[in-house]
C-alpha cells in the first residue's frame, strides 16, 4: 500500500496598522531531490512544524496638530504559532505503484448572488444600532462611504464581509469574544484545488512525489494574493469602521491561525479541507477588556473579551452623534458638513498628552471621546478624523457626498479626510489642524499625482506637508486624486434681520435689504456661523441701518468689511476674535455708535476708515477700540478735534491717533 502524505500548513500572523507583511508559510518542508536538499523524513511522513516570521506592530497614527511631536510606539506584542493541527494518514497505495489522479476536480469559485448572512446582518445593524437608512430611490443601503472592502479580491473580501459583521455584533454589545472562527466554507476555499497550472510552475512534485520548493513558494505567493492576505483585510476593516472599532487595540493586533492544505504524493492537485477552518484573535483595548487576558509563552498579551457593561457609554456616545446630525437636516449638504466640523472642533481640543505617549492606545483615538459629551476628554488625530466620517456616514445627504479616512506623514503618523462633493471632485479636510486654527477645510492641491508629497502653506511663514502611506496608498486609488482647487460652495442665503438678507458666495458674504440687523445675545449663534470660517470679505449695502450684537464673532479668516453707507449702530463685539481682519472702511455719514469692544481680539485691524460720519457721540464710542490693536481712526477733517476727545484712552480703551 502506498503511504498518503498530508502536509499541514499554519499560519500566524500578528498584524497592526503600520506593517504590511505578507502571507507568511513555512519555507523548510518537503523539497524533492531534485530541487534543493530534501528535509529528511521517516517512513510514516510525519509532518513537520515551523514557526511563522512575527512582524513588530507600528504606533498608532497620532500627530501634534500643525508640529506634529514623535511618538513613542507602543512595546510591540507578538503571538507563537499555535499547535498545528493533524490528521491521520488515510489508507494508501505502495508508493512502488503509484499513480497521479486521474480524475480531476475543478477550484471551487465562489460567487455571491446575494448578500451573505453574514453582511444581511451586517446591513441591520448599520439600519438599526447606528440609524444609516436607505438612499432615496434606492434599495441599497449605504453601508460605507466608498467601502475600501470591496476592492478586495474573492476570498480576502468574503472574509472581510465575515469579520465586519463580526466586529458589529461586538461593536452592539450582542457578542463579547473577539476571537472569531471562520470556516473554509464560509471564505470559499474549502475543496478549492491547485494545480500546476494554477500556481504558474512546470510540475507539482519531484521525482519522490513530494511538493517541490518552486511549487511550494508559488503556492505561498498565490495564497498571499488570493486567499487571506490579512494586511490589506485589516486595513480596510481600519478604513471602513471607524466606530466598531473602537474597543480595539491595533498597537497589539491581530492574530490569524488555521490555513492548511492537504497534498498527497504524486496528485497534482493541492487541496483546501473544508473541514478546516480559520481562526481570528483581536485584541481589546484596556479601557473595554475584560477577563483574563490572553497569555503565551507566560506573557500576557491582551484582552480577548469586551466588558459589556461599558456599552451603555458607547450608547449614549451614539446618541449624541445622531443629535449632531439631526441639529444640521434642514441645511444644505455643504452646510451640513462646515457644522460637523464646528461641531467637533468646538466639543473637543487636541490630545498632547496621549499623543506623546502619556496613556495607552484607546479612546483618545476613537470617535467615542468626542461624543461622550465629557469635556474632560479630549483626541488625537484619528478621533477627529474618525468622528467626521461617522457623522458623514449617519447622514442623509441631499446629493453624493462620500468621506473617507487616508493615513499617512505630516512631519509623523497622522489620520485625515477625502470628502468627495457634489460636483465629483474630492477634497482633503484635515479637521486636527482646523482646530489648531489652519484652513485645511475641502481644499485641494495643484498635483493631481497622489504619491507626491502636498505642501499647504498655513500663512505665517509656516507650511505642511501630507503623504498618503503604504497603508492607504493599498486599499485606495482615485479616491485619493485631490481637486487641483478648493472647493467652492454654490451660493448660501437666508435672512438676519426683519428685511435683510444675507448671501454667501466664494467667501464674499454680503448683506442686503433696508433696516436694522439682529442683536445676538452671545458669538456662534448668527445665522453663517457654520461657515464663519469661510467668509473673507462682508459688504454691507446702504439699506443696512445696524449690524448686531456678535454678528461677525469668530470669522477667522475674514479679512475685509466695507460698504455701510446708511448704517447708524455697530453692536457689541460685532467682529470680535476675527485675526486676520485688515481693512474696517465703513462709508456711513450717519454712525452714532460703536458697541463696546467692537473689535475684541483683532490683532490685524489697526486702523479703521469712518471718513464720513459726523453724527459719533462720546457715549457712542465708549469701550469701542478696547481689547483691540487699532492705532488708527481715520474721519472727516472737520470732525478731528471733536472725535480725538471721543477716543481718549479713558473712553476707547487705548491710545489711537485720530486724522484725516
Amino acid at each position: 500500500m502506498k503511504h498518503k502524505q498530508l502536509v499541514t500548513l499554519f499560519l500566524v500572523i500578528l498584524m497592526t496598522i503600520g506593517m504590511n507583511p505578507s502571507f507568511v508559510l513555512a519555507k523548510e518542508l518537503y523539497y524533492g531531490q531534485n530541487d534543493q536538499e530534501a528535509v529528511e523524513t521517516s517512513e510514516s511522513d510525519e509532518k513537520e512544524e515551523t514557526k511563522p516570521e512575527v512582524k513588530e506592530p507600528s504606533k498608532p497614527k497620532t500627530e501634534e496638530p500643525a508640529e506634529p511631536k514623535t511618538e513613542e510606539s507602543a512595546e510591540p506584542k507578538t503571538e507563537e504559532s499555535a499547535e498545528p493541527k493533524t490528521e491521520e494518514p488515510a489508507e494508501s497505495k505502495t508508493e512502488e505503484s503509484a499513480e497521479p489522479k486521474t480524475e480531476k476536480i475543478p477550484p471551487q469559485t465562489f460567487k455571491q448572488d446575494k448578500p451573505s448572512d453574514n453582511e444581511e446582518l451586517f446591513k441591520k445593524y448599520i439600519e438599526n444600532r447606528l440609524g444609516i437608512k436607505k438612499s432615496s430611490g434606492s434599495s441599497h443601503v449605504r453601508l460605507r462611504s466608498i467601502p475600501s472592502g470591496y476592492s478586495l479580491s474573492t476570498y480576502n473580501r468574503n472574509i472581510y464581509n465575515a469579520l465586519k459583521a463580526k466586529i458589529a455584533e461586538v461593536a452592539a454589545g450582542t457578542k463579547n469574544s473577539t476571537v472569531f472562527t471562520l470556516t473554509y466554507d464560509e471564505i470559499g476555499i474549502g475543496g478549492v484545488e491547485w494545480n500546476a497550472e494554477d500556481l504558474g510552475v512546470s510540475s507539482l512534485c519531484g521525482s519522490d512525489g513530494k511538493l517541490t520548493k518552486e511549487a511550494y513558494d508559488a503556492f505561498c505567493d498565490k495564497a498571499n494574493s488570493e486567499i487571506c492576505n490579512i494586511s490589506l483585510i485589516h486595513n480596510a476593516l481600519l478604513a471602513d469602521c471607524p466606530y466598531e472599532l473602537y474597543w480595539y487595540d491595533k498597537t497589539i493586533g491581530v492574530s490569524v491561525s488555521g490555513i492548511s492544505y492537504s497534498y498527497v504524493k504524486f496528485d497534482p492537485y493541492i487541496t483546501f479541507n473544508s473541514a478546516n477552518s480559520l481562526t481570528f484573535r483581536f485584541y481589546v483595548a484596556n479601557g473595554y477588556g475584560t477577563g483574563t487576558k490572553y497569555v503565551e509563552d507566560g506573557k500576557e498579551i491582551g484582552y480577548l473579551q469586551i466588558d459589556t457593561n461599558k456599552i451603555d457609554h458607547v450608547n449614549n456616545a451614539i446618541s449624541n452623534a445622531k443629535k449632531v446630525v439631526d441639529a444640521a437636516k434642514d441645511k444644505t449638504d455643504y452646510e451640513k458638513l462646515v457644522s460637523y466640523r464646528n461641531w467637533i472642533c468646538n466639543q473637543v481640543s487636541y490630545d498632547h498628552n496621549a499623543a506623546n505617549g502619556g496613556v495607552p492606545y484607546g479612546d483618545p483615538w476613537q470617535l467615542i471621546s468626542v461624543f461622550d459629551g465629557d469635556s474632560s476628554t479630549n483626541i488625537v488625530c484619528e478621533g477627529y478624523a474618525k468622528a467626521f466620517m461617522y457623522l458623514c456616514e449617519l447622514t442623509s445627504f441631499d446629493t453624493s457626498i462620500q468621506c473617507i479616512t487616508v493615513t499617512g506623514d505630516t512631519t509623523g503618523g497622522h489620520m485625515w479626510n477625502i470628502v468627495n462633493m457634489e460636483d465629483g471632485k474630492n477634497y482633503m479636510v484635515d479637521l486636527t489642524n482646523c482646530d489648531a486654527g489652519y484652513s485645511l477645510f475641502l481644499v485641494g492641491y495643484k498635483s493631481s499625482n497622489y504619491s507626491d508629497i502636498y505642501t499647504f502653506d498655513l500663512g505665517n511663514h509656516k507650511t505642511l506637508t501630507y503623504k498618503y502611506d503604504e497603508e492607504t496608498l493599498s486599499i485606495y486609488d482615485k479616491e485619493l486624486v485631490i481637486s487641483s482647487t478648493n472647493y467652492k460652495p454654490a451660493s448660501v442665503s437666508g435672512t438676519c434681520g426683519n428685511d435683510l438678507q444675507w448671501t454667501l458666495s466664494g467667501g464674499v458674504l454680503n448683506i442686503s435689504g433696508t433696516g436694522n440687523m439682529t442683536n445676538w445675545s452671545g458669538p456662534y449663534v448668527s445665522p453663517w456661523n457654520s461657515m464663519r470660517a469661510d467668509i473673507k470679505k462682508i459688504i454691507i449695502s446702504g439699506g443696512v441701518t445696524s449690524i448686531g450684537n456678535y454678528a461677525f464673532y469668530g470669522c477667522s479668516n475674514l479679512t475685509s468689511v466695507t460698504g455701510g453707507a446708511g448704517l447708524k449702530t455697530i453692536g457689541t463685539k460685532a467682529f470680535g476674535r476675527c485675526p486676520k481682519l485688515k481693512t474696517f472702511k465703513i462709508t456711513s455719514k450717519i454712525l452714532k455708535k460703536i458697541g463696546s469692544y467692537a473689535f475684541y481680539k483683532d490683532t490685524k485691524l489697526k486702523t479703521i476708515y469712518i471718513k464720513y460720519t459726523t453724527k459719533l457721540t462720546k457715549s457712542g464710542v465708549k469701550k469701542s477700540l478696547k481689547s483691540s490693536k487699532v492705532k488708527t481712526v481715520k474721519v472727516k477733517r472737520s470732525k478731528i478735534r471733536k472725535y480725538r476727545a471721543y477716543f481718549r484712552k479713558k473712553n476707547s480703551g487705548r491710545y489711537v491717533t485720530v486724522k484725516k
